[in-house]
């Protein structure tokens, strides 16, 4: 720096919002901002919360689902939240679409859930008891004889949510929903690497991404901000709103990313305020 009469700094962010509030007299106050566009393959805020409200809506997208508004208080009872039970087997079915497609042979090819309740451990401790719970009825119900209840009203309840999974994919070749699908089904359960992803027990697992093709992660900050989960399909996010900051709100979106060639799989669990905030940052971002 000592040889040169000027200096520039240049920054990279992918959440400019917050460059907005630096204070004028601040040294990192940038004297100019350009947007870089994304590729083809992005999978952003415009994507999931489109801004031409007239023409389209998040609202009537496939891809964002409901979460109950009193969602709080059915986990206070110690009940699963019935989102969070179509969401773990969404994400099951999508996994076993891909196994049935031998995807898990190939390179860099991940099917991944996040689970994000809340930024205390314990929240993440009653989530991660719910979905092994989840997981395990489905298990026990699909390797029950066939004339015992369990196994009948397994499969009803699986089968419903794979005929609302695909009736807005009808031209993306899966699967039909017949008994050498329910081997996948079970396939995929058993594939299914469930993490507890924060520090409670000394620090944050490192996931093997080559190693491991099907993960449900189940954490608070480790989620938030700058880790990149492979092949990210299902995002359930439960936890309150909080401040609403647009920088936090959309470093918290682990779902925005190249995503377009498994778009079709992707399912974003939230509450209606937190999808208000979405949209409303898009209009403003506008």
């Amino acid at each position: 720096r000592s040889v040169f009469q000027f200096h520039t700094y240049l920054g990279y962010t992918a959440t400019p919002q917050a460059l907005t509030v630096i204070d004028l007299d601040n040294a990192l106050r940038p004297s100019f901002a350009h947007p870089l566009p994304p590729g083809d393959d992005y999978t952003g805020l415009n994507f999931f919360f489109p801004q031409k409200k007239d023409s389209f809506s998040h609202t009537n997208s496939h891809h964002i689902k409901d979460i109950e508004e009193d969602v709080s208080d059915i986990i206070s009872n110690n009940s699963r939240p019935e989102s969070l039970i179509k969401a773990v087997h969404t994400f099951i079915i999508g996994v076993a679409c891909g196994l049935f497609d031998n995807e898990d042979d190939e390179e860099n090819k991940n099917r991944s859930m996040i689970i994000h309740p809340h930024n205390e451990t314990k929240a993440h401790v009653k989530f991660l008891e719910f979905t092994k719970g989840i997981l395990d009825d489905l298990k026990f119900g699909l390797s029950a004889n066939k004339r015992d209840s369990a196994y009948t009203e397994t499969l009803e309840v699986l089968k419903k949510y794979f005929l609302d999974f695909k009736k807005d994919r009808i031209s993306e070749n899966l699967p039909e929903f017949n008994e050498e699908f329910l081997k996948y089904i079970l396939l995929a359960i058993k594939e299914s690497y469930i993490v507890e992803f924060n520090a409670r027990l000394g620090r944050i697992p490192a996931i093997n991404w080559k190693e491991i093709y099907s993960a449900i992660l189940i954490g608070g900050v480790g989620l938030e901000r700058g880790y990149t989960v492979k092949g990210l399909t299902v995002s359930y996010l439960s936890r309150n709103v909080g401040g609403k900051q647009q920088d936090t709100l959309l470093q918290s979106a682990r779902f925005f990313g190249y995503h377009m060639q498994y778009n079709q799989f992707i399912q974003i669990y939230l509450s209606k305020k937190l999808q208000d905030y979405f949209q409303q940052i898009s209009q403003i971002i506008l």
